[in-house]
């Protein structure tokens, strides 16, 4: 059962019968324990408890950005939550299977920033529908047309060898402070966070100018392919 599924669940009164046969108190289960339950077993009882969990963090997430935009408007909330949860769900919760951080606040800074990109993303359709209101369609030659999704896919596929070689080069060093760094580099330059928005999430630890000179230190590695340490030879493309 996904997320989104589980939310509606919520309001029901389906606790009471699950609690019925479900052996695991998954209320008590750690972040780690309660993902896998979800991710390996894809048990009702065990999504209905991470909406439960996370529900929270990520709507007052989306307010927060909302504001930011304008207005919080509790409607708008309630479906950009639900959108958050499908994009969390999709491609068979490949951003979930794929979260390595062990510590509980960098998977609640995950949910934030997940939360604050489906609100970019909100207002870049509406923005876009606006835009293109009074446009008329042109007629597309199919040939260019598959040339250019050839190129595109050619070029996805180039981006993804050098995103896990950059992966690879951040991952070196003292565990935690590695997993931090990962944390901030991502955020930065696949998600657009500023240094002064990461700054302000709790598992960061660091002021906005902090943020930077990690950030300036990390591309200057990564420019480099800085593996001097034992990581290997040859540098980023």
């Amino acid at each position: 059962m996904s997320p989104a599924r589980a939310t509606a669940a919520n309001t029901t009164s389906a606790p009471d019968v699950i609690a019925f046969w479900s052996p695991v108190d998954y209320t008590g289960l750690s972040v780690s324990d309660l993902l896998k339950s979800c991710l390996d077993s894809n048990n009702e009882a065990a999504w209905e408890e991470f909406v439960r969990r996370f529900q929270r963090t990520i709507a007052g997430a989306i307010c927060k950005t909302l504001r930011s935009f304008g207005s919080c408007d509790p409607e708008l909330v309630n479906d950009l939550v639900q959108d958050t949860f499908m994009r969390l769900c999709a491609d068979r919760s490949r951003s979930l299977r794929e979260f390595e951080a062990t510590e509980e606040v960098f998977f609640h800074g995950f949910l934030k920033a997940t939360a604050v990109n489906v609100v970019r993303d909100h207002f870049r359709r509406v923005r876009s529908i606006k835009r293109h209101a009074d446009a008329v369609a042109e007629p597309i030659d199919t040939i260019a047309n598959e040339r250019a999704s050839a190129q595109e896919h050619e070029k996805k596929y180039e981006d993804s060898l050098i995103l896990q070689a950059v992966d690879e080069i951040l991952r070196f060093g003292e565990p935690a402070e590695a997993e931090r760094n990962r944390f901030i580099f991502w955020l930065h330059y696949r998600d657009g966070f500023s240094a002064a928005e990461i700054a302000r999430m709790h598992p960061v630890g660091l002021s906005a100018k902090g943020v930077e000179t990690v950030l300036r230190r990390l591309l200057n590695e990564v420019k480099r392919g800085d593996l001097s340490a034992g990581r290997g030879g040859g540098g980023i493309p």
